[in-house]
């Protein structure tokens, strides 16, 4: 049984806010989570996202995540990721 997925990565740019969202996109059915991004000296951090096992289904679902402030926005590539 799947517990949860886990998701996070870096924008590579250093401001005090911003917005993560991951979205999670498997037959039809979407997932959105958001939540505050965190800083530090060099980058700003997208960690955190965990996604209860019962919100997917099994299948492969493509993985988005993006940062969003009101200087920059960015996008990482979609991921795939095969839930049991």
């Amino acid at each position: 049984m799947l517990r949860a997925v886990a998701v996070g990565g870096y924008a590579a740019v250093v401001e005090p806010v911003g917005t993560c969202t991951l979205r999670l996109v498997h037959a039809g059915k979407v997932v959105t989570l958001k939540h505050t991004a965190n800083s530090d000296a060099t980058t700003v951090s997208c960690g955190g996202f965990s996604v209860p096992g019962s919100q997917l289904t099994a299948g492969p679902w493509q993985a988005v995540l993006s940062y969003a402030s009101s200087k920059s926005a960015g996008e990482a590539g979609p991921v795939t990721v095969k839930v049991p």
